[in-house]
Formats: C-alpha cells, structure tokens, sequence
C-alpha cells in the first residue's frame, strides 16, 4: 500500500509530504503499516480531511481519501484561493472508484488542476487484519441487512452497496475476478 501511495512520489521529489486522510482511509493505513514506515516513505505529517488544517504552501500534500462527494468538495476548498493555497501540489488517492460527475469537479476546477500532479484510484477499500484475513468495517450490516424490516430501510441499500464496493476492491487488489451465483428472490 504505502509503494504505491508514496513509493513514486517520496522517490521522485525527495521531500517530505504531509498526508490527509479521512475516517476510513486513516483506518486503512493504520491496519497496512506504522508511522515509521510512513515517515521512512516521506511523510511528515498526518491529517484529518475534514478536520481545519494549517495552509503549508510550501508543501507537497497526497491525499488518501473515500470517494464520496464531501471528500472532494474539501479537497477543491483546499485550492480555492489562488494566491494562498493550502499546498504546493496535491497527489490525489482514492480508495475506491470515483464516480463520473466526482471526476467532472475535479476536472472543472482549474485551480487544483494546476498544482494536481496524481490522481489515482487504489481499489483498497477494506481493511486487512492479517496477511489472509480482511474486513469491509461495516459493524452494523448484520441488523441493517437481516433485522425487522430492513429491506424497506434506506440504509440497507447504502450497506449493501458499500459492502458491494468494498469486496470489488478485494478481488481488484487480488487480480481476482470471482464468478458470483446467487437466488433471485421470488415475486410476490
């Protein structure tokens, strides 16, 4: 993980970078290495997406984050003001596939365009316990998916699609392309 986050980029620059995580992601790397690791791979600073953050115009900044609407409007403000923009040139890292119209804002906003170097789709989204073992961290999904009348609810639908994307980054991680056979359910 932290190879192809950090590998290219440490190794070209030879800078130290501040890294900006979100919940999920911090999560993720804590599972996948230590803080020595990171700081042997360039990272000086560790922060919280959606958390304030002191502007280092000097610095070069990699962001590994979820690709959800919040992440990259906070990643757009980051390069909103032109003359002081939080960072000298961002690397862009999302955990899973971006959707088409995300991709668009990105592209939209000229400002982060300029000092955009990388952007790139990791397809790591779940969490290693082990070098055989992983989690998807949905710690609800039992009772949001089996409990009394889950179906009907609006987070059911959001539990089976984060678990749906979470286990395609497995099998994207593993080379791996899984034939799935399931029972269609009846019509009433």
């Amino acid at each position: 993980l932290l190879e192809d986050l950090l590998g290219s980029i440490h190794a070209a620059s030879k800078q130290w970078s501040v890294l900006v995580v979100d919940e999920l992601t911090v999560r993720i790397l804590s599972k996948a290495c230590t803080m020595t690791e990171m700081m042997e791979a360039g990272i000086s600073l560790v922060e919280d997406l959606h958390k304030s953050r002191q502007p280092m115009p000097k610095a070069s900044v990699i962001y590994f984050v979820q690709p959800t609407p919040k992440s990259v409007n906070r990643i757009i403000e980051d390069f909103a003001n032109e003359k002081k923009p939080m960072y000298h040139s961002a690397h862009v890292f999302f955990c899973s596939k971006l959707r088409p119209t995300l991709l668009t804002s990105v592209k939209s906003t000229p400002k982060l365009l300029d000092r955009l170097v990388t952007l790139k789709e990791v397809n790591i989204e779940m969490l290693a316990l082990d070098s055989r073992t992983f989690i998807t961290a949905n710690n609800d999904a039992l009772q949001l998916l089996f409990g009394e009348s889950a179906v009907e609810s609006i987070r059911y639908e959001m539990t089976i699609e984060s678990i749906a994307t979470r286990l395609a980054t497995v099998f994207a991680s593993l080379h791996e392309f899984p034939s799935i056979r399931f029972v269609a359910p009846k019509a009433a």
